[in-house]
């Protein structure tokens, strides 16, 4: 056996394998509910997509989908003056507002270490070891070399099902008539802008013009300039990721045709999106008022990524599931964000429904409803990977169609589907059951009453939408 000599570096009731929002949720709530718990992240941070590839923005239609753990790290994010509330210009009000990446980075190591959870960072996922259809080992790359976990419970929290794939559960992905599901995006961040203001109708249909001639003469290869998409951002009001320091957050590049799990795609995703951004910058610098003194003050770590496998579960949350706001009994999370595809095939088409409803009547009843205060929600079953006793997943990878997994994607919704797979894991041990076994109905009462009791985090974003425009929502 290619594992048979490893040495047992730790034993624990659940294993959380990777530590972004799912991961780090999921870790804290097993903890809480008394399971030997250990939460692995192959980075030195945890954080995930936030801290990684700078998703910071804040995204919900209503509100009504921040529960649990989520009201914990936002109330934390305030406490540091790490969240901000920015102009945001031409784009909806479903944008809340920007969370400090570094702050995360702390409020999350503290909240695991206070919940008792187990950590060991730079730990890299290498396979599991299966009797059957159970897990009862992970094989891990540390700095010390390979060793062996054993485990009662697994949760894939990995963002792109690295576990499942491993341990060999289904998986689909892509989108509706492509392998690939949604273009990749590498953030950057402009500082040393001179001012507040945007830039007026008649100055960007200048930088229209200089930006054909421009690409005519050769100077700007990339296809975020070629096909005019830099400027899409370029408004009469910008957005910013803080004001106050005079800071732009550009999420003006799309990589195309990439498939994330593809270790050719991913590093020619890194590449290009880096170069790219390069040529963006320049343009500001060189064209763009007020952006004349302007410098690159971060790039993210990492090439975001939308949508990549996603697990098949005892059960698929469909589209028809999200559109008509379905309610299950054993729901675990709302989801109350729109249908948000990013095109894996266009520089300039809007991200959105991308044609997956042809019905348009059908979409805007779905986003009124929303807008009014409805979800949908996922069920128990979704967090279950099929064909597995003890295997569970969280965050975007879990049980979903493409265009549901386009509205579950975010993440508060990522920590909600995280605290029920650590809650689940952990009453399974006290239960001496697996997952699978598992009712659903009591695991999502249970959940339920554990975030009635947890204090709201009452912050402008969430207060403001609430008073403004949502005024159907109970909130007591």
């Amino acid at each position: 056996m290619l594992y048979e000599n490893l040495e047992v570096i730790k034993e624990c009731d659940v294993l959380v394998v990777g530590g972004g929002p799912s991961g780090c949720a999921a870790a804290i709530q097993s903890a809480r509910e008394g399971a030997k718990t250990l939460l692995i992240e192959q980075s030195g941070m945890l954080g995930g997509a936030t801290v990684n590839q700078d998703v910071v923005v804040v995204l919900s239609q209503n509100a009504v989908d921040f529960e649990g753990i989520w009201h914990e790290y936002m109330s934390e994010i305030f406490a540091l003056d790490g969240a901000r509330r920015e102009e945001f210009g031409f784009l909806p009000l479903s944008i809340r507002g920007t969370v400090d990446p570094n702050v995360v980075r702390v409020v999350w190591d503290r909240l695991i270490q206070k919940s008792g959870a187990d950590l060991i960072l730079h730990c890299h996922f290498v396979d599991v070891i299966k009797e059957g259809n159970r897990i009862i080992g992970v094989v891990v790359n540390t700095r010390q070399g390979l060793g062996l976990i054993k485990v009662k419970t697994v949760i894939d929290c990995t963002g792109d099902a690295i576990v499942c794939n491993n341990a060999g559960a289904k998986w689909e992905s892509g989108g509706l008539d492509s392998k690939y599901a949604m273009s990749l995006t590498k953030v950057m961040r402009l500082g040393g802008v001179e001012s507040d203001e945007g830039v007026t109708k008649a100055e960007k249909e200048k930088l229209k013009q200089i930006l054909e001639q421009e690409c005519a003469n050769g100077r700007y290869k990339s296809p975020l300039l070629t096909t005019g998409r830099v400027l899409y951002y370029i408004n009469d009001k910008m957005i910013w990721y803080l004001k106050k320091r005079k800071e732009l957050m550009l999420v003006t590049s799309r990589i195309l045709n990439c498939d994330p799990t593809s270790y050719e795609d991913i590093t020619r995703a890194e590449r290009e999106g880096l170069q790219s951004l390069f040529e963006v910058y320049d343009f500001y610098k060189r064209f763009v008022p007020h952006c004349e003194n302007c410098f690159i003050s971060h790039i993210s770590n990492q090439v975001g990524v939308r949508s990549s496998r996603r697990v098949i579960g005892r059960y698929y949350v469909t589209q028809d599931d999200a559109i008509n706001c379905k309610k299950f009994d054993d729901g675990i999370a709302k989801v109350s964000f729109g249908i948000d595809v990013w095109p894996s095939n266009s520089y300039t088409a809007p991200a959105g429904n991308a044609g997956g409803i042809s019905d348009k009547n059908i979409l805007k009843d779905f986003e009124k409803r929303i807008e009014n205060g409805d979800y949908f929600e996922i069920p128990y079953g979704a967090l279950v990977a099929d064909g597995f006793d003890n295997l569970m997943m969280a965050g975007r990878i879990i049980s979903a169609s493409h265009m549901a997994q386009a509205a579950l994607r975010i993440q508060q919704t990522c920590m909600s589907t995280g605290q029920a797979a650590g809650y689940a894991a952990a009453m399974g041990v006290k239960k001496n059951l697996p997952p699978c076994k598992l009712d659903g109905k009591e695991i999502a009462s249970g959940l339920s009453e554990i975030r009635k009791n947890t204090p709201l985090s009452w912050d402008k974003f969430t207060v403001d939408y609430y008073v403004n425009n949502v005024p159907k929502i109970n909130k007591s």
